[in-house]
């Protein structure tokens, strides 16, 4: 049985010159900011071989990265950069290997087709068709990309894992969490946005770019950081969760509050039984 990292390695030698002939090509064909980008895809083509080399809870992690502190949501929806972005091109990477996997396994345990593969399927062919009336293909695009990305593809890589990994992939979560978090407050003191350079609301927003957004995030795992603290007795994850409450606080999020409330007793009843 061919194992996948083989496939990988095969694959990255055959695309490397290919990929290297065509760029030279490019080149040669083309001048100006074209060109210019021709160049800068070209050095980012050996950092994409080589994340896809990594395993997928690293990937995942980058990925988890990318949502926190690069704020690519900072661009128009229909605009082109918002579809090619880090996140998108990491789950690209991800998908890759998944399939890699797929083709790796033996014939006669093959490739079965899950319940949640089934849904997936037909919601993608049901967005494709409804995108052909859309007004803007880059607009479809972004909805299909980042439903498949924020969903499908995380799932079946967590699939993968194994409970030692998704743990401490849990772990990232919550440092992660509280470094946002800790970015967020420094932000709402100052009343200025060090990343897009304009005055806050009066909210804490992070470079999750919306007070919202941040009080839904940071209200979901603050359980998972109290409960690593009543297990570990680990200081550093009772000083996550104090900020992430504040921060939550500052959002002024009243919804966030409530579910932080339920989850919190939900969690707490849980635990005594």
């Amino acid at each position: 049985m061919i194992k996948t990292e083989t496939l990988e390695n095969k694959i990255s030698l055959i695309s490397l010159p290919v990929i290297l002939g065509a760029v030279a090509g490019a080149l040669l064909l083309t001048d100006g900011h074209l060109r210019l980008m021709i160049v800068a895809l070209a050095c980012v083509f050996p950092v994409i071989l080589y994340i896809s080399q990594k395993p997928f809870i690293t990937i995942l992690k980058l990925m988890l990265f990318v949502v926190f502190f690069i704020p690519f949501h900072s661009f128009d929806f229909l605009n082109p950069l918002k579809v090619f972005n880090p996140l998108v091109v990491l789950c690209l990477i991800a998908a890759m290997k998944l399939l890699l996997g797929m083709l790796a396994r033996d014939r006669k345990e093959g490739a079965r087709l899950t319940i949640i593969d089934s849904l997936y399927l037909l919601f993608l062919i049901s967005a494709s068709i409804s995108s052909l009336r859309a007004v803007s293909l880059f607009g479809s695009l972004n909805w299909l990309f980042y439903s498949v990305t924020t969903g499908y593809v995380v799932y079946r890589v967590i699939l993968t894992l194994s409970p030692p990994e998704i743990k401490g992939l849990l772990k990232f979560l919550v440092l992660v969490n509280a470094l946002s978090a800790l970015y967020g407050i420094g932000e709402f003191l100052s009343g200025h946005s060090l990343i897009f350079g304009t005055d806050t609301a009066g909210r804490l927003t992070s470079m999750l770019g919306h007070p919202v957004m941040n009080g839904l995030v940071l209200a979901t795992f603050f359980p998972f950081s109290v409960a690593l603290y009543l297990e570990t007795k680990q200081k550093r994850y009772i000083s996550s969760s104090a900020v992430i409450f504040a921060a939550i606080i500052l959002t002024f999020a009243r919804g966030s509050w409530l579910a932080l409330t339920i989850g919190l007793l939900v969690m707490f009843l849980l635990s005594r039984q």
